[in-house]
This record gives structure tokens, sequence and C-alpha cells, in this order.
């Protein structure tokens, strides 16, 4: 199965593959941690090029007595190689199984492989 591309994030390397696949990889002991995946391309011909992973800080929520922790959320970059060419993101949820992301359950009517 081939790569498709390559990202590194927060220790982990990314491999994105040609069967809609994401795999996640700890290089210093050359274990597979995690797989999540990806959204159907839109048509047969059409195929992921890209991925890019982000992490945003967003704005911490103070109370008269305590101040919650600062929320940060973990976005998903993909490039679609369509004509014409597309960039889909997708905020990325925590996940308590195998994979370390998870697509959130409502996801638009997105159809995943």
């Amino acid at each position: 199965d081939p790569i498709t591309a390559m990202e590194h994030f927060e220790g982990v390397t990314y491999l994105l593959r040609q069967s809609g696949v994401l795999q996640g990889w700890d290089l210093q002991t050359a274990t597979l941690q995690s797989e999540l995946l990806l959204p159907q391309a839109p048509t047969f011909s059409d195929r992921w090029a890209g991925v890019a992973l982000e992490r945003q800080n967003g704005s911490a929520v103070s109370h008269l007595r305590k101040n919650e922790a600062e929320e940060t959320s973990v976005f998903l970059h993909m490039s679609l190689d369509a004509f014409p060419p597309e960039l889909w993101t997708f905020r990325l949820e925590a996940s308590t199984s195998d994979s370390m992301f998870t697509f959130p359950t409502e996801c638009g009517g997105v159809a995943f492989n």
C-alpha cells in the first residue's frame, strides 16, 4: 500500500496510505500506534494527496472561584487530488480505543471507508 504523504506531529509520524488509512507510527520503537480510516473521496478518480495535523488552543474560561484549563482541539487538514483541488478540514476527537484520534460521530454525511 503506497505512502501518499507523511506528517510528524507531537512525537508521532503519520503516514497517509493510498488505501485511505492514516497510520501513526512511533519511530523510536518502530511500532504502529494508531490507524484512522479516512472519509471516502467523493469520486473514484479523486484521492487524498496530502495531510497536516494542527493543534489549536481555545480560550480559557474564568469563573468566580476557579479557572478551567485551556481547551485545545486537533484539526486534520487533507488535500484532495481532484479538479478543482480541494482542502478538507476535520476537527478530531480524542479516542479511548487503540487509535489516538477519531472523527466526530456526526460528520456531516461524509462516507467513510
